[in-house]
């Protein structure tokens, strides 16, 4: 019954995708970020939404891949093998929906969680990211404290998000919090 539904709501969305806007100040802060940082989407909806969408608002060049159809359930195990692959060294997972927070605590991976997406604010906090941004602006923010955290430590020292068994970087308060 999921996969039906999931099949049906990225149905629609292909329809309705040219009448989708980015979010206000995203795509200039995507444009700040992809010029110091490598930028990839990973995501359970299809890339026949994704890359129309990043295309029509000239955003295609700011991303290095784009991994579409990821299942609800094995993101955690799809992230680690980009990272492992790719050879990450300070990834940083974006997301707005409570299983993209989930998804990044399984690997042991630093989460921004951002409210302008799926889930809301509230429901976001519950999962504990490690960051919670409630305006574009504050993932460079938020890119700059997590460089300037690890910036002293060893390659051997740095967590590793694609061992199998990462451990859980200390829960801290969210850099940037949301101001009820």
């Amino acid at each position: 019954r999921i996969p039906f539904l999931i099949r049906r709501v990225r149905r629609e969305l292909h329809r309705e995708i040219h009448q989708l806007v980015p979010i206000p100040g995203l795509p200039e802060v995507l444009a700040q970020l992809a010029q110091e940082h490598s930028l990839i989407i990973v995501s359970s909806n299809s890339a026949s939404n994704i890359r129309p969408f990043l295309q029509q608002h000239h955003l295609a060049d700011l991303f290095d891949d784009v991994y579409a159809n990821v299942g609800l359930l094995s993101k955690a195990r799809r992230l680690r093998r980009i990272i492992a692959r790719r050879q990450i060294r300070m990834p940083l997972n974006v997301g707005d929906e409570t299983r993209d927070v989930a998804a990044a605590h399984e690997i042991g991976l630093p989460v921004a969680a951002v409210s302008w997406g799926f889930s809301s604010v509230e429901a976001l906090s519950l999962q504990q990211p490690t960051f919670l941004a409630t305006e574009p602006q504050q993932l460079i923010v938020i890119a700059h404290h997590l460089i300037a955290q690890t910036a002293h430590l060893s390659v051997e020292q740095a967590p590793n998000p694609a061992s199998p068994n990462p451990e859980r970087p200390k829960q801290e308060q969210p850099l940037v919090q949301h101001q009820s």
